[in-house]
């Protein structure tokens, strides 16, 4: 006999993106699937290129119509791998067009609900996905920079310089192979899905205290982290999107 499949209550999700306090413009996309809670995805526009915005958005599209073409959730491990790829080579060709000869690029962060208890990510570049069980908050993502493939190696002499500089991302050439899992979700968990404008600008722990506080809604997590990003010095673009489980 074949169980039943029980689908839980949807994810409750909410995002917020601001500019930051020293950036004309948002290289940062993001989409929630608020109405269905089925995933989430974050992508932040590789800074140093033209239209980090537009590689940034091209990505999102991409994957919002990946999933929004599922009839039913993703109850095994959506095919991720073949996913970047895609996103990958439509930003090469993007890119081509838009700055030929040098392209545009971008990270990305997705999770999406299996439907059964289970959450699949995915993840490219410096942005990264978090899990706060209970009151520990525990970054799930790798980082991929120079400065985290140095640190791996044992080494922490190293330029500043590294800690900027990516290994993988979308659309120029690098390895674009996502870091790939799943994990099974607990009520209450919330996850965290952030891009370095508030990883890199809020601390840790302050990072753990917003994304813990009770009783709060998505929404207002996702404020917070943007005006603590802002409060402490708003160097970059900052998104973050919240699921509660």
């Amino acid at each position: 006999m074949t169980a039943a499949f029980q689908r839980r209550d949807p994810w409750r999700i909410a995002g917020q993106s601001d500019a930051g306090l020293v950036r004309s413009g948002n290289e940062d996309a993001f989409f929630c699937d608020a109405a269905r809670g089925r995933f989430a995805a974050v992508a932040d526009g590789v800074g140093g290129l033209e239209y980090g915005e537009r590689a940034s958005a091209e990505a999102v599209a991409l994957v919002r119509n990946f999933f929004e073409t599922l009839s039913v959730p993703a109850a095994s491990c959506p095919d991720f791998a073949a996913l970047f790829r895609k996103i990958d080579a439509e930003i090469s060709l993007l890119g081509e067009k838009l700055v030929p000869g040098f392209g545009i690029a971008t990270t990305l962060d997705v999770v999406a609900d299996g439907g059964n208890g289970v959450a699949h990510c995915a993840h490219v570049g410096d942005s990264g996905i978090f899990l706060l069980r209970g009151n520990a908050l525990s970054k799930l993502s790798e980082e991929h920079t120079l400065a985290a493939e140095e640190i791996a190696r044992g080494n922490r002499d190293f330029p500043a310089a590294y800690g900027n500089t990516l290994t993988r991302a979308l659309g120029i050439g690098t390895e674009a192979a996502p870091q790939v899992f799943s994990f099974e979700t607990r009520p209450g968990d919330r996850i965290l899905l952030a891009t370095d404008g508030v990883t890199r600008m809020v601390p840790p722990e302050k990072i753990r205290e917003i994304v813990a506080v009770p009783a709060a809604e998505p929404e207002a997590v996702a404020a917070a982290l943007i005006r603590a990003a802002n409060e402490a010095g708003g160097a970059d673009n900052a998104t973050a999107v919240l699921i509660f489980v």
